[in-house]
């Protein structure tokens, strides 16, 4: 719509609401807040429980110890979101969840239910009055926060939807009341109208379709499987007969195409990869791309787990056929994990869980790639086990090394720093990645004391290169994990690091990733900003791929953003190239500078120099480096005014 049709419109809008005309404005979303949650419960340790673990998330809490008393509560300030107990002395919670939805102001507000009835006539009642889920007692932290914020989000969405249709529907009474008036005059207008309600209604269609698929395969992503798995756990609840299961299908070995073919290589073979399972699996069961290399299929109406093998022998056998990407044949080999409902599931994680278990147990075996799992058998897999003993001892010993990726010039190739990778130096498997490893550190707790190693072995190498090339300002960009950032005592000891290595703070450059940078609490901007007070400059990883909204930049003492390698792949295109040009423009507009990351040919590097992108890593500049390798290469270097060549 042009300004002066947006002019147009706003005049009209002033008219018909009695307001005097002026210039339209830009409407901005403001600042999120913290979610507020309303716990109800008589049980006052159930209340200090959830309080405790809610409040950790991020949530702001407010409690009520029985039905009437959540009642004259809501009168008063309304929660997005209601925690309630079924079980309470006075109005039970089917009675307080039916005077909430009785009351136009309070009936949009989700309402979950805490219990510990597991008939399904109870929670068929529990729906029955207005309810969205339930939360079975005793309470998994990791349930709780999946629903709750599934909840939420669905709540957002709902309520989005309907200021839109609600604005564009005033729009549209005012524009029809004019157009009686002067129908020849604004035909034309109605037509444009008309033009923006369609594409209103196709970004809302997009916005669905982008939080629920995968963008490089266009199959269903994880939030996806969840809720349709959650569906399924839920139905068989209802109807015994009704079995189901599912197949967690992990490419073997493929970080090896990423590091010798590269990014774009790897995501080839990943479309490749859906293709095929897609072509087999057809219309009969739910596909879904849960991982970076993991993909799930939810077979539905089982009768025996015969089938459910069968299927896995079939997946795997669409796998066989080489894959050709850039004239090589490569072979995409895959284990599969299998968890049936015969087991008895009470949620979609404990599924997707069992399954992962399974999947790893079938990894561990040379002879079958899938294996089915049994709890009578093991809780868990053994190879998992040796992997988590292995981690805890590595971090104990300080096995971890780093190697540096340059970030380099891209107008002369000169260097400027690196960015540090972490590598776990195995005694007897060799060099491990950190895809093998570092979840698994923040699964058990050690990523912490992982990253603090990182940092130590950067800033000491920082140091050594300062003594090397006393001439060059090098800095080294360390990724860092947000529970690091919620360290109560992690500014003091960043700072004692660096005074101990005698490091100015600018040559350290600290990562976060976009949504762990924009969605921090409070709380944490103010670690940041004590940080940045450091000197210590700090850099938003894969920016433009999460879902931050872009007014809460401002909020961040951001000293760079790193343009996310999926955009860097796609520059031939014309979105891609217009979505690098955005990002680059605003990266100039707020006085900060713009790192392109993955560029693996001469024409991402010419195209990024011509929308004048200065600084960039990835293959085609070079690989990662050992320390030594990455001193020789500061030693060698020599600056040139042509081109990079290949």
């Amino acid at each position: 719509m042009t300004p002066a049709l947006q002019t147009y419109f706003w005049n009209l809008f002033c008219v018909q609401a009695q307001l005097p005309a002026c210039r339209p404005m830009l409407i901005s979303a403001p600042s999120p807040v913290p979610a507020t949650l309303l716990v109800v419960d008589d049980n006052p340790e159930n209340l200090r429980l959830l309080s405790d673990m809610l409040a950790a998330a991020g949530y702001e809490i407010r409690i009520a110890r029985s039905g009437e008393q959540a009642l004259k509560r809501v009168q008063y300030a309304q929660p997005d979101l209601i925690l309630l107990d079924v079980m309470m002395p006075g109005l039970d919670g089917f009675e307080t969840c039916r005077c909430l939805k009785e009351r136009e102001e309070t009936q949009s507000i989700p309402v979950i239910f805490m219990t510990a009835l597991a008939e399904p006539a109870d929670k068929m009642q529990g729906f029955a009055v207005g309810a969205v889920d339930y939360i079975a007692k005793p309470f998994f932290q990791e349930e709780v926060l999946a629903r709750i914020q599934l909840h939420l989000r669905l709540s957002l969405l709902t309520r989005t939807l309907s200021d839109r249709n609600q604005l564009l529907d005033q729009l549209v009474v005012s524009l029809k009341t004019e157009v009686e008036e002067r129908a020849s005059e604004l035909e034309y207008v109605l037509s444009d109208l008309q033009a923006v309600q369609v594409q209103l209604l196709q970004q809302e269609e997009r916005l669905q379709y982008s939080t629920f698929h995968d963008t490089l395969t266009r199959l269903p992503n994880r939030a996806s499987l969840l809720r349709r798995l959650e569906a399924a756990v839920r139905f068989s609840d209802l109807y015994p007969n009704y079995c189901y299961a599912l197949l967690l299908l992990d490419l073997d070995r493929f970080h090896r195409v990423n590091e010798n073919l590269g990014y774009a290589a790897g995501d080839r073979l990943l479309e490749a990869v859906a293709e095929r399972l897609r072509a087999r699996v057809g219309h009969d069961h739910f596909i879904a791309r849960v991982g970076s290399d993991e993909f799930a299929v939810l077979q539905e109406g089982l009768n025996e787990t015969g089938e459910a093998t069968e299927l896995a022998r079939s997946l795997l056998a669409s796998l066989q056929a080489p894959v050709q990407i850039d004239n090589r044949e490569v072979f995409a080999t895959a284990s599969v994990g299998i968890a049936c409902s015969y087991t008895g599931y009470a949620n979609a994680t404990d599924v997707l869980r069992d399954a992962t278990i399974a999947m790893w147990r079938a990894r561990s075996q040379s002879s079958v790639q899938y294996a089915l799992f049994n709890p009578d058998v093991e809780t868990a897999d053994p190879e998992r086990f040796a992997w988590e003993s292995e981690l805890r001892w590595a971090t104990a010993r300080r096995e971890f090394c780093l190697h540096y990726q340059p970030i380099v010039h891209l107008q002369d190739g000169q260097p400027l720093g690196f960015e540090a990778l972490v590598r776990w130096q195995h005694p007897h498997r060799g060099l491990v990645l950190p895809s093998h490893f570092v979840e698994l550190a923040e699964e058990l707790g050690l990523i912490s004391e992982l990253g603090w190693q990182v940092l130590e072995l950067a800033v000491q190498q920082l140091h050594e290169w300062q003594q090397v090339f006393p001439t060059k300002a090098l800095f080294v960009n360390v990724n860092l994990s947000v529970l690091q950032l919620q360290q109560t005592d992690f500014v003091e000891r960043l700072a004692a690091l660096l005074t101990e290595y005698e490091l100015p703070g600018d040559r350290l450059h600290l990562e976060l990733t976009e949504s762990c940078f924009l969605s921090s609490a409070a709380k944490n901007l103010i670690v940041l900003r004590q940080v940045k007070a450091l000197g210590v400059a700090l850099c938003i990883d894969d920016f433009g791929v999460g879902f931050s909204s872009l007014s809460r930049l401002l909020d961040f003492p951001v000293d760079c953003l790193k343009i996310d390698r999926g955009f860097v792949s796609r520059i031939t295109d014309s979105s891609g190239r217009a979505i690098i040009q955005s990002i680059l423009t605003l990266a100039r507009n707020l006085g900060i500078d713009a790192i392109a990351e993955g560029i693996e040919s001469t024409v991402q590097a010419e195209q990024l120099r011509a929308l004048d992108c200065r600084f960039g890593q990835g293959y085609y500049l070079a690989r990662p480096l050992r320390a030594s390798d990455a001193t020789d290469y500061c030693h060698q270097y020599c600056p040139v005014s042509q081109p990079l060549a290949d």
